[in-house]
C-alpha cells in the first residue's frame, strides 16, 4: 500500500509539473500572440499564426529575416537618395559654373580694353575659390578642388596677359625726344674761286704781259 501510495503521489506531482508547463507554454504564446499584433502594425511584416512554441520559433526566424531585408532595402534606398541629391547638386553645379564662366570672360573682355586698370582690378580680387557644399562626399570635394585648381591656373595666366599689355601700353604711350633738322648758318658761304698760279713778284711786267699774249695766240689757233 505505502508503495502505492508514493506512486500515486509521484505520478500526481508529474501530472501538476505537466499542467505547469502547459499553462507556462499557454501563457507565452498568448502573450506573443499580443506582442506579435504590435511587432505587425509597427514593421508591417504581417501577423504570425501561433498555435504552439514552435510557432513562435518560425515566426522570430521569419520576422528577422523580414527585418534584414528591410534593413538592406533602406541603406539601398539611401543610397539612391544620395545619388540623386549628388547629380541634382551637379546640375547645379554646372550651370552656376557656366554663369560664372560667361561673366569671366565679359570681365576679361573689360579687363582687356583697359589691361592696367585691369590688372589692378583682377589682382585685388583673387582667384574665384567654389566652395564646398554642406556634407559634400569626398569625390565631390574632389572635383571641386580639381575646378578651383584650374580657376587658380586661369587666373594666373589672365593677371601675366593683363600685366604685359599693361606694360606694351605704358611704352608705346612714353613720350620721346624730339628729333630737329639740322639747321643750316645764317651766314652765306664764300665762292670758292680756282686757285690762280702765284706771279713772282721780281717777274717784269713787260714779260708778263708778252707771256699773256703769247698763250692768247696759242689758244686762238
Amino acid at each position: 500500500m505505502e508503495r502505492q501510495r508514493r506512486a500515486e503521489e509521484a505520478r500526481l506531482a508529474q501530472e501538476r509539473l505537466r499542467e505547469a508547463q502547459r499553462q507556462s507554454e499557454w501563457r507565452t504564446i498568448e502573450d506573443y500572440r499580443r506582442r506579435d499584433a504590435e511587432i505587425a502594425a509597427r514593421t508591417g511584416t504581417g501577423r504570425c499564426i501561433i498555435g504552439n512554441q514552435a510557432d513562435i520559433a518560425q515566426c522570430e526566424q521569419y520576422r528577422r529575416r523580414v527585418e534584414e531585408e528591410q534593413r538592406i532595402q533602406g541603406q539601398r534606398n539611401a543610397e539612391a537618395q544620395r545619388q540623386r541629391d549628388y547629380e541634382a547638386q551637379r546640375q547645379r553645379d554646372i550651370q552656376q559654373a557656366e554663369v560664372r564662366q560667361r561673366q569671366m570672360e565679359a570681365d576679361a573682355a573689360r579687363r582687356r580694353a583697359s589691361p592696367c586698370n585691369g590688372a589692378d582690378e583682377l589682382r585685388r580680387a583673387g582667384p574665384q575659390v567654389q566652395p564646398y557644399p554642406v556634407n559634400a562626399p569626398p569625390h565631390q570635394r574632389a572635383h571641386i578642388d580639381a575646378v578651383n585648381a584650374q580657376g587658380r591656373d586661369a587666373w594666373r595666366q589672365q593677371l601675366l596677359g593683363l600685366e604685359e599689355s599693361c606694360r606694351r601700353a605704358t611704352s608705346a604711350q612714353a613720350p620721346q625726344q624730339p628729333v630737329y633738322p639740322q639747321q643750316q648758318s645764317q651766314y652765306p658761304q664764300q665762292p670758292v674761286y680756282p686757285q690762280q698760279p702765284a706771279q713772282d713778284p721780281n717777274q717784269d711786267p713787260k714779260q708778263v704781259l708778252k707771256q699773256k699774249l703769247l698763250e692768247a695766240i696759242l689758244k686762238g689757233r
